[in-house]
């Protein structure tokens, strides 16, 4: 008791030591914004004529993009305690030149309708064969009397229980779709634990990737999970970040015809990478794949939905020093 009693006094101090009444400069964006996004932000943001002496949280989408194109670098934010991505990802932060004692945090859930929305319409393509009649078609074949699959009744197995897991669950559940899912702790649905992934694939028809990419998540989704899936059609879908699955195996399921995937993570950036593909393996000779370019919550007004949140949450911190979704580097 009396140790309990410590902690909380220490965290009340910790939480006092706050300004209740931030300053303008207390919250600075380095991207060019509009004036949609400035009208977002739930707490005063600093969006131009920024002095990085003064800033005390950084929000960010792409926190090394946005210094470097303003020829700034973490040394010029001699005050800065918080990073605060918009995104749900911190992978892309730098971990390894911030400087110590920053803080990051994330902002999950945001966009997640939006990505729920493009693994549905994956799914659907899957199921009913859009693209591949649309091929077939297009090849002078009509194949009038093949069957397809309906969502009901589908088996859905989803890796990660976070905004995006449980707005995807939520969705699929509505149309019929039997959802479990896999995680670390009870997500309050039929769940199986993270080390029995192989096991919960084996009683799916479809692997939706969901998780942050870590250390502990990274080449989770290998041959021996993909595996599970031998013999019967089966779905992957990623939405999270590419190295999550093992690139190689992947390819390697896919080259069973009864297998697919719907892909919107890579395993590289050829935007700033120079390269042509995202991949390494030629993945665009493969005719069982849904490619599209890492935009699954792109839809109008998604950005103003991730400032929004995650201003939001940055009016707790600047009241009472509580930071939501806190990231750690020993998990990079």
């Amino acid at each position: 008791m009396r140790k309990a009693a410590c902690n909380a006094m220490v965290a009340h101090r910790h939480r006092q030591e706050k300004p209740c009444h931030p300053d303008a400069m207390d919250v600075a964006a380095l991207w060019d914004s509009n004036p949609e996004e400035r009208a977002a932000a739930a707490c005063p943001v600093a969006w131009e004529n920024i002095d990085p002496t003064k800033v005390r949280v950084l929000l960010a989408l792409a926190p090394k993009r946005e210094m470097r194109a303003r020829d700034l670098d973490w040394p010029a934010f001699p005050r800065l305690e918080v990073v605060k991505l918009i995104t749900a990802g911190a992978n892309h932060v730098g971990w390894s030149t911030l400087p110590a004692g920053v803080r990051v945090a994330t902002t999950p859930g945001a966009t997640a309708p939006y990505i729920a929305e493009w693994i549905l319409g994956a799914i659907l393509d899957w199921c009913r064969g859009y693209t591949r009649f649309t091929r077939e078609i297009q090849w002078g074949e009509f194949r009038q009397d093949t069957e397809t699959r309906a969502l009901a009744g589908l088996r859905i197995c989803i890796l990660g229980a976070g905004g995006i897991g449980q707005a995807t669950a939520g969705l699929l559940e509505s149309l019929g779709c039997v959802v479990s899912m896999v995680a670390r702790h009870d997500p309050g649905r039929p769940w199986t634990p993270v080390e029995k992934l192989a096991d919960a694939c084996r009683n799916s028809d479809v692997l939706i990737v969901a998780v942050p990419l870590r250390k502990e998540t990274t080449g989770m989704v290998d041959a021996n999970v993909l595996a599970a899936f031998a013999g019967r059609p089966a779905l992957l879908v990623n939405v999270a970040r590419g190295p999550i699955v093992d690139e190689r195996a992947l390819y390697g399921w896919l080259q069973e015809p009864q297998h697919g995937a719907a892909l919107d993570v890579w395993w590289r950036n050829p935007t700033e990478s120079g390269d042509k593909f995202p991949f390494t393996l030629p993945f665009q000779d493969l005719q069982n794949v849904i490619m599209t370019p890492h935009n699954s919550p792109n839809v109008e007004g998604y950005t103003l939905a991730m400032i929004r949140q995650a201003t939001q949450e940055l009016q707790l911190y600047l009241q009472d020093g509580t930071l939501l979704h806190e990231e750690h580097a020993s998990d990079y």
